[in-house]
């Protein structure tokens, strides 16, 4: 067999294909190949295992910061905000901005804005009620503006 002969995963996991690629190798070449299969087995286990006591380590050590806090009355956002230097804390950039095209004077006398993306704001249609107007085409901005 040429070294330069490549497998796919299906080939291996194949019963009948690794057992003709098998045919190819000599009797110590399938040793060694099983042996390596098996330390490789082995790793795997072991660090899978690893993993899984990480994971529980974790969980344990939640447990008990939970039944501390719990312990001494405090809730779970005292405990998760406490040593947070808010500084660090990047603000959530917002929602892209439109042009307002909607105008209207709320009953407060303050202005109001609507780009018409989305839901009629609440303010709009309670002044719409108000003005007894139906299409929002009435508080449209005049381009000219």
């Amino acid at each position: 067999m040429t070294d330069s002969v490549q497998f796919t995963i299906q080939d291996l996991l194949n019963y009948h294909r690794l057992r003709t690629i098998c045919k190819e190798l000599s009797l110590d070449q399938v040793s060694t190949l099983i042996d390596k299969l098996t330390n490789i087995q082995l790793e795997r286990e072991k660090a899978e295992q690893a993993e899984k006591e990480a994971i529980a380590q974790k969980e344990q050590a939640l447990k008990e910061i939970l039944d501390l806090a719990k312990e001494k009355g405090l809730t779970l956002g005292d405990v998760s905000n406490l040593g947070i230097d808010t500084s660090l804390i990047k603000p959530r950039k917002g929602k892209a901005k439109f042009d307002p095209k909607y105008a209207w004077t709320n009953e407060d006398g303050s202005k109001g804005y609507w780009s018409g993306q989305g839901m009629i704001p609440r303010a709009l249609r309670i002044v719409m009620e108000k003005d007894g107007i139906d299409d929002k085409q009435y508080y449209l901005i005049n381009s000219e503006e």
